[in-house]
C-alpha cells in the first residue's frame, strides 16, 4: 500500500511540474533579444515565403524596412481567436509603423471559412505543414499556439510572446515597435 501511495505522489508531482511549466509559458511576459533563442537571422527570415489565403506565395521580405509582428495561430485555437480583435486594432491603429502578419498552422479551407465569420484586417499566410516548424526557428521551443514575434526592420527577432496577446502585451509590443522604427519614421 505504501508503494502505491509513493508512486501516486511521484506521478502527481511530475504532472504538477509539467502543468506549471506550460502555465509559465502561457502567462509569461515577452522575452527580450538577450533571451530569445532564434535559430534564424534576418536574411533567412525575410527569405521565407508562405501562401496567402488565395494561394499566392508571399515572401516576408516584402515587409522589410519596418517592424513586423508575426502571429502564429490556428482556427481551432481558442486563445488565438481571443487575440484577433486586438491584432486587428493594432493593425488599424499602427499600419504605418508596423506590419501585422498572421501565419496560420491550419488548412487553407479552414482559414477561408474562419475569415468569412471573423474578418482579419491584416495579411494572413497559411501553411499547415510548416508554420509550427518556422515558429520554432523563431524561438517557440514548445511549438505552442498562439506565438508571436516582433521583427526589427532588418528581420531580426527582438521580442517573442507565447500565449494570448492581452492588452498589456499589446502595449509592450507598441513600446518595442517604437524603439525599432527606422530613423526616418520616428
Amino acid at each position: 500500500m505504501n508503494r502505491r501511495i509513493a508512486w501516486a505522489l511521484v506521478g502527481a508531482g511530475i504532472l504538477l511540474a509539467a502543468l506549471g511549466g506550460v502555465a509559465s509559458y502561457l502567462t509569461g511576459a515577452a522575452t527580450t533579444p538577450a533571451t530569445v533563442e532564434s535559430s534564424a537571422n534576418g536574411a533567412s527570415i525575410h527569405a521565407e515565403s508562405f501562401p496567402d489565403v488565395s494561394g499566392q506565395r508571399q515572401t516576408l521580405a516584402q515587409w522589410a524596412g519596418k517592424p513586423v509582428l508575426v502571429n502564429f495561430w490556428a482556427t481551432w485555437c481558442a486563445p488565438c481567436i481571443e487575440e484577433i480583435p486586438r491584432l486587428n486594432a493594432l493593425h488599424s491603429k499602427s499600419s504605418n509603423s508596423v506590419q501585422v502578419i498572421g501565419i496560420a498552422a491550419d488548412s487553407r479551407p479552414n482559414v477561408e471559412r474562419f475569415i468569412a465569420r471573423l474578418p482579419i484586417a491584416y495579411p494572413v499566410l497559411v501553411d499547415e505543414a510548416r508554420a509550427i516548424a518556422f515558429s520554432r526557428r523563431l524561438g517557440n521551443r514548445p511549438g505552442l499556439l498562439p506565438y508571436s514575434v516582433v521583427l526589427d526592420p532588418s528581420g531580426e527577432v527582438v521580442a517573442s510572446f507565447l500565449g494570448v496577446l492581452d492588452d498589456g502585451k499589446i502595449r509592450q509590443i507598441e513600446s518595442i515597435i517604437a524603439k525599432n522604427l527606422p530613423k526616418a519614421a520616428k
